[in-house]
């Protein structure tokens, strides 16, 4: 209010300056509200003081304050459990844990929910575990989104759907703004909570740091390791048998997944067996001279093998070629890598395709640097292979994707 005192008092009593003071009070007002809502926007902690000083500006209130865990049920679409429903405020009654509200599953939440479930996965030995839910409207929808995106991000604790429809339930004060909410929880009570606008991988640090001040920190020495393990399990036997039946549950659930995308791969691996035989084959003698090159020539370097495929998927086809041209930029590829997404969640089937598409963009060295890079971490996140990079051969190279019988125009008009 001082701002506005001085204001007052510099101010001619004109009632043209009038008018343009009172045209500047929205601004002046905006400025006050930021100025007393800065401390609101970092993670609220159960001693009322902000939890984390150098939380991103992105961050927002969200989530319940700190004090006894509200109830909170959700369904499970995927998983060993598929088909029931969880009562995560029972299963956090004793130890640590986090709960991660999903607002909109874009391809941004992704990095965070991955880094999440693992963390779940390292922490595990003292007595954390985690439990992400998507929200949304259409309860039936949201279940096949998150039994497609588990099995596409192969997580170990698959994603749960919200029974409270799109807002959530009401006595966990979720922020409609925020696009996830992630509250930390210890012995039944809200630690506390925290809401982001706009994240990715750069908040991943901030996440770790939440647990590790509900779980302390892991400890290198495995001595003492296993005697936090042992000093926080459960003392209540109830609590204890669901734990440990959960822990074997998701067990069993990573040994299917894990035994899935080796399948996939190995699917993947024979196809790609049979594309290089057939084109030997067509290739002919390994020594016959090229057109125009007498056999005292130094023979060529031999061309690294094309792997991948190109997508049956039509929409894919299209979003390749937009991949592959040299003159995509980030916010072209952004939305390039958006639509691949959205495409492969809308049609489960189609993950295949797209990470057979881009293996096939990087084996040919098609499209920018960003664009391989951006490529390269996409099948990867997908349980593919990357190829190797071609030596020699930094320059973007943009051409058409290879139709569906394998040949590129190119190749075509050459023989």
């Amino acid at each position: 209010m001082g701002i506005l005192r001085r204001l007052r008092s510099a101010a001619p009593r004109r009632a043209a300056s009038t008018v343009v003071l009172l045209a500047g009070m929205p601004f002046l007002l905006d400025l006050l509200a930021t100025e007393g809502t800065a401390q609101d926007r970092a993670p609220r902690a159960a001693d009322g003081a902000t939890a984390d000083s150098t939380a991103t500006p992105t961050a927002i209130e969200s989530g319940p304050r700190p004090g006894e865990m509200p109830a909170l049920r959700c369904s499970q679409p995927a998983g060993t459990g598929a088909g029931t429903e969880l009562d995560v405020a029972a299963l956090f009654r004793e130890g640590s844990g986090a709960v991660l509200f999903v607002h909109e599953l874009t391809r941004n939440v992704a990095p965070v929910v991955r880094a999440l479930d693992q963390l779940a996965d390292t922490h595990a030995p003292l007595g954390f575990d985690s439990v992400t839910i998507l929200l949304a409207a259409d309860r039936n929808a949201a279940e096949r989104q998150a039994e497609a995106a588990s099995r596409s991000i192969t997580l170990t604790r698959p994603l749960t759907v919200s029974v409270d429809g799109a807002e959530g339930p009401g006595a966990w004060a979720l922020n409609r703004r925020a696009s996830l909410t992630l509250v930390t929880v210890r012995d039944g009570h809200v630690v506390e909570s925290i809401g982001f606008t706009d994240t990715g991988a750069r908040d991943e640090a901030q996440v770790r740091a939440m647990i590790e001040r509900a779980t302390g920190a892991l400890p290198d020495d495995p001595a003492e390791l296993r005697r936090l393990a042992i000093e926080r399990l459960p003392q209540d036997t109830e609590v204890l048998r669901a734990r440990a039946a959960r822990s074997a549950l998701l067990l069993h659930w990573q040994a299917l997944m894990r035994g899935e995308r080796d399948r996939r791969m190995a699917q993947r691996g024979g196809a790609q067996r049979g594309d290089a035989d057939g084109a030997a084959r067509m290739r002919g003698p390994a020594d016959a001279p090229r057109e125009g090159q007498g056999r005292d020539t130094e023979p060529a370097r031999p061309a690294r093998p094309r792997v991948g495929a190109p997508p049956e998927d039509a929409e894919l086809q299209g979003l390749l070629r937009r991949a592959i041209r040299r003159t995509a930029d980030d916010a072209e590829l952004d939305a390039v890598f958006a639509a691949i997404d959205a495409r492969v969640e809308a049609v489960p089937d189609t993950e295949s395709q797209a990470v057979e598409m881009l293996r096939l963009m990087l084996s040919l060295d098609y499209g920018t640097e960003s664009a391989r890079r951006r490529a390269a971490t996409w099948v990867k996140e997908h349980g593919g292979e990357v190829p190797a990079a071609r030596g020699g051969d930094d320059e973007a190279r943009e051409a058409p994707p290879p139709d569906a019988g394998g040949e590129t125009p190119s190749r075509r008009r050459g023989r």
